[in-house]
């Protein structure tokens, strides 16, 4: 019996594959985690047909025991910071430890990962503000 509950939460966006992580940070003091992510998957599974228009999603990791980013970044990060090749990540993965809590994995096809475990996750609508549309300008044409 399978009793990680958030395989279909992942499955619902395809694992967030060939996703663009545009940001992240913790709150509470580090018990949260959050990703911001612009999703190329809509909530039905389907790829949306307005990529040239960021929809911000923040996947909010909640009640974390560890955080670790690993940037083994190859050189183009640091003069492109922004591309969309770069901050693109293959997948998210899931798998059920101990006593509750869960191991995300958010992959790169190089070097790069975030791993965070956590006893939630749950997807925080993020409305894309004047702040973002400066921020991530290069994203948006």
């Amino acid at each position: 019996m399978n009793d990680n509950i958030y395989i279909p939460l992942l499955a619902q966006y395809n694992g967030f594959s060939e996703c663009l992580l545009l940001d992240y940070w913790s709150e509470n003091f580090c018990r949260t985690f959050v990703l911001l992510i612009d999703s190329i998957w809509d909530a039905s599974g389907k790829m949306r047909s307005n990529l040239d228009i960021i929809e911000p999603i923040s996947l909010v990791f909640e009640q974390c025991r560890l955080i670790n980013v690993s940037n083994s970044l190859p050189q183009e990060i640091f003069d492109h910071p922004f591309t969309w090749g770069l901050n693109e990540f293959s997948i998210i993965k899931v798998q059920s430890v101990d006593a509750g809590f869960f191991e995300f994995r958010v992959l790169w096809e190089h070097d790069r990962k975030i791993e965070i475990i956590c006893k939630s996750l749950h997807l925080r609508p993020t409305p894309l503000t004047v702040e973002m549309k400066e921020k991530y300008h290069e994203f948006l044409g």
